[in-house]
Parts: C-alpha cells; sequence; structure tokens
C-alpha cells in the first residue's frame, strides 16, 4: 500500500522501539511546546529522528512543513519587523545567507519573492490601520526574551522555559496585555496559527506566578494579521491565574515529554483536526489527514493512519474523543468570532469559542 508500517501490531509510535529511554529535556524554548499541541504525532517523530535538534529560539518563525512556505514567512515576518521595530539590519543579513546558502531564487524569481513579499507586508500593515502601526513603532516592544521560567518536574528536578515574543504592548512583562503576530496565509486562521501566540501567553502569564498575583486572573489578548485587507486581524484570548498557567505549562510538557510513570502523548490529533465534524471512523480521519494537516508532511508515506498513528480501527471513536479531550485540555484559549475590533479592542467581543 505505500506505507512502510512501522508497528502494526500495536499501532503507536510510543512502541516503535520499546528500549528506547524516554529523555526529559532539562530546558525548553517556546516553539518546542507549541508544535507538541499542533501535532503530537509529528512533533515525537521529529524528536526521534533529531530532526529538531536546535535550540534556536528563533525556530518558531518557520512552518515546519514546507521549504517555500517556511522561507517565505521568515522573510515576511523580518519585512514587518524592519517596518515597525527597526530590525533592517537582520532583515539584509537573512536575504544574504539565504541567497548564500541557495534558499532564495536568484534573477528574476528572486526579485518577484520579495516584490510579492513586500507586497503582502504592505497589505498587513495597511490592515493594522495607521494609527496602531504608529502605536507600535513607539511604544511596542519585539523579541523581548522569556528567561529561564523554572519547573519542577515529579522527581523534584527541574526544567526551563525559554524564548522570544512577537510584538506586544509592553517591554515590561509584568505589564503586557497585548501580543500580535503575523501570517503570510490569506486563509482564515484556525487554531493551529494561534499555538505559538498561546504558548507565549502562558509563558507571559505564569512568570508572575511569584508575585502578589498569582492568584488573580491576568488577560493577554492575541491578534493575527494576515493580507486580506478585506478582513480584521483574527484574534483570541488567553486569561487565568498566574498559577493556572504555570500548571498547564507542566501538563504540556509532561504530555510531550513524558516523565518516570508516563511516556510521551504522541497519537495523531492535529489542532486543525479537533473540531472537525467530518471525522467519524478511522478511514474518514485517514482521508481528513492526509488531505489537511498531513499535506506536505514528508514523512508521511512511511506510516498508515490506520494503523500507525496510536488509534485502533475497532475502537476508534472513543479514543479519537478521548485524544481530542486532552489536547482541548491543553489549549485554554478562546478564539474570538470575526469582528471588526482591533486587538486593543478584544475585549468587547462578545461572540467566542472556547476551545
Amino acid at each position: 500500500d505505500g506505507f512502510a508500517h512501522i508497528n502494526p501490531q500495536k499501532g503507536s509510535t510510543q512502541d516503535i522501539s520499546p528500549n528506547t529511554t524516554v529523555k526529559c529535556p532539562e530546558r525548553v524554548p517556546l516553539y518546542s511546546l507549541s508544535n507538541f499541541l499542533k501535532d503530537p504525532f509529528v512533533f515525537r517523530i521529529s524528536q526521534m529522528l533529531a530532526e529538531s535538534d536546535t535550540d534556536d529560539p528563533e525556530k518558531e518563525l518557520f512552518e515546519p512543513i514546507h521549504f517555500d512556505a517556511l522561507q517565505k514567512s521568515a522573510l515576511l515576518k523580518m519585512m514587518v519587523a524592519a517596518e515597525l521595530s527597526h530590525e533592517s539590519e537582520e532583515l539584509e543579513r537573512f536575504k544574504k545567507e539565504s541567497q548564500y546558502k541557495g534558499n532564495m531564487p536568484d534573477g528574476i524569481f528572486g526579485r518577484r519573492l520579495l516584490a510579492e513579499t513586500e507586497n503582502c507586508k504592505n497589505m498587513i500593515l495597511a490592515q493594522m490601520g495607521e494609527p496602531l502601526v504608529h502605536q507600535i513603532k513607539e511604544s511596542w516592544s519585539y523579541k523581548s526574551k522569556i528567561q529561564d521560567i523554572q519547573f519542577n518536574r515529579n522527581n523534584s528536578e527541574k526544567w526551563t522555559l525559554s524564548g522570544t515574543l512577537d510584538w506586544c504592548d509592553s517591554d515590561n512583562p509584568e505589564k503586557i496585555t497585548q501580543m500580535i503576530a503575523v501570517s503570510s496565509s490569506t486563509s482564515k486562521p484556525s487554531i493551529e496559527k494561534f499555538l505559538p501566540s498561546y504558548v507565549k501567553s502562558l509563558a507571559v502569564i505564569a512568570e508572575r506566578a511569584n508575585g502578589a498575583n498569582a492568584q488573580k486572573t491576568q488577560t493577554i489578548n492575541i491578534a493575527i494579521y494576515n493580507s486580506d485587507i478585506a478582513s480584521e486581524a483574527a484574534t483570541a484570548t488567553v486569561s487565568m491565574t498566574p498559577v493556572k498557567a504555570q500548571e498547564i505549562l507542566q501538563d504540556i510538557y509532561t504530555a510531550a515529554f513524558g516523565d518516570e510513570t508516563n511516556r510521551p502523548f504522541s497519537k495523531a490529533v492535529p489542532a486543525s483536526l479537533l473540531d472537525s465534524p467530518n471525522i467519524k471512523d478511522i478511514r474518514s480521519f485517514k482521508e481528513q489527514l492526509l488531505k489537511g494537516p498531513w499535506a506536505y508532511f514528508e514523512k508521511k508515506s512511511l506510516f498508515d493512519p490506520i494503523t500507525d498513528v496510536g488509534f485502533e480501527a475497532t475502537l476508534f471513536q472513543n479514543q479519537w474523543k478521548e485524544a481530542v479531550e486532552k489536547m482541548q485540555s491543553l489549549m485554554q484559549i478562546t478564539v474570538n468570532a470575526p469582528s471588526k475590533s482591533k486587538p486593543n479592542e478584544t475585549s468587547k467581543v462578545t461572540k467566542k469559542r472556547k476551545v
């Protein structure tokens, strides 16, 4: 059938190598946790095949599945950063390095790519509107660092979380209430697109756990802008106490890497399929998986979604329901209904969808 069946008897990547010791990392970048939430199976495979062997905190800039898309996404973000946050040197360095490594087309194709991305940047700025653009230039921070938030594992050992943030309305983590990201896609952002900003919001809130407001609900509003100037930004809200944010980050870490009693959770439960009404049985699951979130997964030919990704055909409905509930419990984010509000007005939105 064209698939290399890793373990057709068990149907789970947790049994690909029974003698492999599960190693829990001591240092975790923010993008690692959001990549797990996007698809635990793909995340686990990347870990096992050592495809994610860098601690580069900027890796979340890139889409993980398709080379051209990830380069365009990185280029777009740097162009926006050059315009809003005085990051032009980084942009020029990226262009030169991309050309040197052969990542960017030469000649007319390279110029066309730059022109298209420049146009996309301009449309994103237009979608933001002049008042917000001015505000970001004047007072917002970009690439502020989350410095080594420390967590306790069950066996009394510790692990730390770190990384960088996107555009925030303050350079003081204690005062951040708004966060902005940009996307090269013009399609309506799904929950998957919010996950990097969601994990960053959790980290920002969790940093406040040692202060006087550890048990007081904190709220961060997220907006994702793209080049569709006919629509408003997609928005979401993360609202919880710092103590709760720490608990959720710990739960995501344990699900992603396991601990002394639990192996990593590695079923194929892509975030983009959590609300899919078309998944009725394991064959409809396979169809939705291959034409959707796995469309560009380069190693998909190695796995059969019916036998190799953690589900059993005869028990699929219950197993899928349990897996979806587990992942949704880790995603405590409210995606706002489409609105004409700007990001600093998201608190006025009344129509929401809890994920």
